[in-house]
Formats: structure tokens, C-alpha cells, sequence
């Protein structure tokens, strides 16, 4: 990293996390094609100085929950603390706070069919110092989740990632005691040893192998890879926010965008763009100097993320 970008070793080390982030040190290594001590140190290296950071993932759907994504517009000296407190919460995903500082932006995970006094229906709204709350649920992915960003699980060849990708299943998940404390244990650190997970949920290593298995085969938990994208090359981080026809917004986001060349002398170097439809389906794309023509798009506005 003396470039200030991770290597490839550290790129794929990291897409290798992506698709199982509780492998062992030598499963990887021998995809990888290095020794196991090398991606040990190198995981510990990138571990200790807060680079990267395996994460554990409730899936909303198979726990009977749904994803909503939330804009706040608070006045400008109570957004960061309001953010604060948002992370704090074990039912929210990720928070921003966008440039400007009146903003916050969250995923969350909430009840099918929430209590008047929940997060979204009762104590958001009556947030001091929150201006205005609008509220999406999300209908469809299109990228991020279980599959990751593409920004970070592109290093990984098509024979590595099936190697290393595990078979599909669809086991039905069966909630038992001890659940949510595995995963919130698992939300600090997907990597904790299973001892460490044991005494967090108060159940015993074999329970807690076999609850670790099944909650992944049903696809209620999956691992996520927390590392900073300007050390992958994309220093800068924006939300578009998208209003999409609704005969356009289930095509192929591939098919929607249509990006011409804009003319420039001096072309910068390439920076990340998150773009949500209003129906809260997400994707992403690196762009340099775009100009964006979007058919069925009929609205458009952007904000950047200060890092």
C-alpha cells in the first residue's frame, strides 16, 4: 500500500473475503496461489490498521424483515450526533452523511408490519432536530448484498470464484434460541474465532458451527467486506438519487444508461457513483467525466459523500 492502493494480492485477498468470509487461511491461499502465512499477515496487516473488516449480514427477507431506505434532512449542527445514534443500532445497515451536513442517508432493516413506536413509523419522526424523513422500500437489488460491490469483487478470475464460491442451497431458515446474539456478534467481527461466538450467544461450539452453516445455507446471514474505496481507486463516493418511469426500472440497469464521452482536455482520474431508483433499487458505476442520458429517467439529483 506504499502507493496508497491496495496491491492485487490485497484486492483479491479481499474478493476472496467477499465470496466466504469465514474460510480458512489455507482454503484461500491455495485458490490464490500463495501460502497460507502470507494471507494471514496479510489479512492481520489490513485487519489491525482498519482497512478492511469482514463483516457478518443479516438478510431481511428470510428473517421475516424488509429493507428500507431512509433520507433524513436534519438542521446542520444535529446530523452527525443523529447519525451516531443511528449506527449505534443493531436494524441499521450502513449510514452516510452527505456533503453539506444536513443530510443522512440509511439502510435498515425493520418488521414487516412494524409497531406504531418502531424506528420508522415512531421514533424517526419524532426525532428532535429532524426536519423531514422520506422512506423507500426496497423492491429489488441489483447490486451490493450477498453479492457484494462490483468495485471490490472484480480481482478474482472466473475459475478462482467458483473454486472458492459456495454451492447454491435453499434451505428454509428456522429461527432457534441464541440467533440474534450469534449475529450480532458476528456484525462486529465475521471473523471472530468460534469460541468467541459461543460465549456471545450462550451456546456451545458444536451448536454454534452448526447455526453458523445453516443460517448461511438458508440465506439469512451473509459476509460482507467493509474496506475504504479510495484505496481500490475510487476517492470519490456520490448518491443519485434516480425518478424512474415505472415501465423502466425492472429492465437490465445495463440497458437503461446510455454514457457519452462529454468533451474534456484534462480527464480526472475515475471516481465511484452510487445511483437508487425511487423504488430504492440500487446499482453502481465508475465514471470519469460522463454525461448521463438515461431513457425512462425523469428526474435526477445528486449528492456527494464527504469520506
Amino acid at each position: 500500500m506504499e502507493s496508497g492502493l491496495l496491491d492485487d494480492l490485497d484486492r483479491r485477498l479481499a474478493h476472496a473475503l467477499q465470496l466466504v468470509g469465514r474460510a480458512s487461511f489455507s482454503r484461500i491461499a491455495a485458490v490464490l496461489g500463495v501460502s497460507d502465512q502470507t494471507v494471514a499477515r496479510r489479512y492481520r496487516k489490513l485487519r489491525s490498521s482498519g482497512v478492511l473488516r469482514v463483516v457478518g449480514v443479516p438478510e431481511a427477507a428470510p428473517l421475516g424483515q424488509v429493507h428500507w431506505l431512509v433520507r433524513l434532512r436534519c438542521v446542520p449542527d444535529a446530523a452527525a450526533a443523529i447519525a451516531a445514534g443511528l449506527a449505534r443500532r443493531a436494524d441499521t445497515q450502513w449510514v452516510s452523511l452527505m456533503s453539506g451536513g444536513t443530510e443522512i442517508v440509511c439502510f435498515i432493516r425493520a418488521p414487516l408490519r412494524e409497531e406504531t413506536d418502531g424506528l420508522l413509523l415512531g421514533q424517526l419522526p419524532r426525532t428532535p432536530r429532524v426536519v423531514s424523513m422520506t422512506a423507500y422500500r426496497l423492491l429489488r437489488r441489483f447490486a451490493g448484498g450477498p453479492a457484494g460491490w462490483p468495485g471490490r469483487s472484480n480481482a478474482l478470475s472466473p475459475a478462482e470464484i467458483a473454486a472458492l464460491r459456495p454451492p447454491p442451497s435453499e434451505v428454509l431458515y428456522r429461527p432457534e434460541p441464541g440467533d440474534a446474539e450469534l449475529m450480532a456478534a458476528l456484525a462486529h467481527d465475521g471473523r471472530a474465532d468460534i469460541s468467541t461466538l459461543s460465549a456471545a450467544c450462550g451456546r456451545s461450539e458444536s451448536t454454534v458451527r452448526r447455526r453458523l452453516g445453516a443460517l448461511q445455507a438458508s440465506g439469512a446471514l451473509y459476509f460482507d467486506v467493509e474496506v475504504d474505496a479510495a484505496l481500490l481507486g475510487y476517492p470519490l463516493t456520490a448518491t443519485l438519487w434516480l425518478t424512474v418511469a415505472p415501465s423502466a426500472w425492472s429492465r437490465p440497469a445495463a440497458r437503461w444508461l446510455h454514457i457519452r464521452r462529454s468533451p474534456s482536455r484534462r480527464q480526472p482520474r475515475a471516481r465511484r457513483t452510487w445511483w437508487r431508483t425511487s423504488a430504492a433499487a440500487t446499482t453502481r458505476r465508475c465514471t470519469s467525466t460522463w454525461r448521463w442520458t438515461w431513457a425512462g429517467c425523469r428526474g435526477c439529483s445528486g449528492w456527494r459523500r464527504p469520506r
